[in-house]
């Protein structure tokens, strides 16, 4: 071959080398993209259907499906947004103190996270609340069955056994009627009739829901056990308050549920029903149950008259009047939060105190028992409260009469000042103190404005 036709295919070549290749390209269909998001959601939908079957089969409880539903109370009517908890006087660096009680002393007494019962001393000038904190008991009692494996108790509620001082008075002048029964105190017409509440001696009770309850001497710090938790059948679990007759013959005190403090939001995911309330005759010292199948059953107080039981279903949002004659709730009162402790005003009224409002996420939890037994196999306990909080930060002080109106309500949106408010309770002095099962602080606020008096 010449070099003249070598050097023509080697450019022809070269010429068809540099030209730009086009490829043949067939437009993308429409379902083909269809496709590919139907498979990524399959995947998706199976991911989420294999964590919610592995929840579901790891998890500690079968949840329950609930007999009865709690009923949806907005936040208008008697409920409605009128006084303020926002602002208060704290007493702080105290660990969940859970209920406050007052001896005749302007003596402030609570329990603690870490078991102790403490006393916090008036000011020198007799300011209730301002004074030294003090250690009354140290928290462990020895050589007594336990409803939880951890060696220190939890002082839930403590309570001074309280008599009602009944006064009529004219104008600046007082006459003290004898204590009975206020059906049975008269005043003449020329006088107005008031009632008030007195401590009766130094003797502390306390609801612990580890050790069950015991008494406490305020002076000595020295413990008696009354009611151990295998006192009955089946044991205690999570005693939570108690209330005495005014005879002392009679202590009435609730116990939360089968599960201990320790497993409370696994209970309350569960949909347990099992709290019951007793009543312990301090004379022949035998136990008799007065109500049975409750959900979490939490405050107990006598009517005034004694003739009834109020207890807090904290579970279920409700109040029930229990008529003590014939073990017969008669009434139920539907309240927008889940109410923890009740206690008398010592005017014929009670404070009702909670702080976890009532939202459609825990409606829709109530009525999906799947759904929660998913979560409890997912999520630890702690997760569990925060996601039973979302949305749900909300204090609420009501007081309420003999009858279950609602009369009056204070409110703390979003706990801002509070966390997760237990207790209410009248002081001497006419203030309110609130307590909480999770913060750090007492507070103090005026009752009839919810104003704080002065600074401690």
């Amino acid at each position: 071959m010449s070099k003249v036709r070598q050097r023509n295919l080697m450019q022809e070549r070269q010429s068809s080398s540099s030209k730009p290749r086009t490829l043949k390209t067939e437009p993308a269909s429409e379902s083909n993209g269809l496709s590919l998001c139907t498979r990524v959601l399959g995947i998706a939908v199976a991911i989420i259907v294999a964590i919610g079957l592995l929840g579901f089969y790891q998890a500690p409880y079968t949840c329950l499906t609930p007999k009865r539903l709690s009923v949806e109370v907005k936040l208008d009517g008697p409920f409605a947004f009128k006084n303020t908890l926002k602002q208060g006087t704290k007493i702080p660096g105290l660990p969940s103190p859970e209920s406050i009680a007052e001896d005749g002393k302007g003596n402030l007494y609570t329990g603690l996270a870490d078991g102790r019962i403490i006393k916090i001393k008036p000011s020198d000038n007799g300011r209730i609340g301002a004074g030294d904190v003090i250690n009354v008991t140290s928290g462990i009692i020895k050589d007594i069955p336990r409803a939880m494996k951890k060696e220190n108790g939890r002082p839930l509620v403590i309570y001074f056994k309280i008599d009602y001082l009944f006064l009529c008075h004219l104008k600046t002048t007082f006459y003290k009627i004898k204590n009975t029964s206020p059906r049975k105190t008269t005043c003449k017409k020329r006088f107005l009739f008031t009632s008030g509440l007195r401590v009766q001696d130094e003797t502390l009770y306390v609801a612990d829901a580890n050790y069950g309850i015991y008494t406490v001497n305020t002076q000595t710090g020295k413990v008696k056990m009354l009611i151990k938790v295998t006192d009955v059948n089946p044991p205690l679990s999570f005693t939570d308050d108690l209330d005495i007759s005014r005879d002392g013959k009679y202590i009435y005190f609730s116990d939360m549920s089968i599960f201990s403090l320790d497993e409370t939001f696994y209970g309350i995911y569960k949909g347990d029903c099992s709290g019951r309330v007793f009543c312990y005759n301090t004379e022949t010292k035998k136990i008799e149950i007065v109500a049975s199948n409750l959900c979490f059953a939490n405050g107990v107080q006598l009517s005034q008259d004694e003739q009834s039981l109020f207890v807090v279903e904290f579970a279920k949002f409700v109040v029930r009047i229990i008529d003590l004659a014939t073990s017969k709730t008669v009434k139920m009162l539907n309240v927008p939060i889940m109410a923890d402790n009740i206690r008398a005003t010592g005017k014929g009224t009670y404070w009702v105190a909670g702080g976890i409002l009532r939202t459609t996420l825990s409606s829709l939890l109530e009525r999906n028992p799947i759904v929660r037994q998913m979560l409890t196999g997912l999520l630890s306990q702690e997760s569990l409260y925060k996601l039973l909080l979302l949305s749900a930060h909300y204090n609420l002080v009501l007081e309420i009469n003999e009858k279950g109106d609602i009369l009056q309500s204070f409110h703390d949106p979003n706990c801002e000042n509070y966390a997760c408010l237990a207790q209410a309770i009248t002081l001497s002095d006419g203030r309110l103190a609130l307590s909480t099962y999770v913060g750090d602080h007492i507070s103090i606020v005026n009752a009839e404005d919810a104003i704080a008096v002065g600074r401690v």
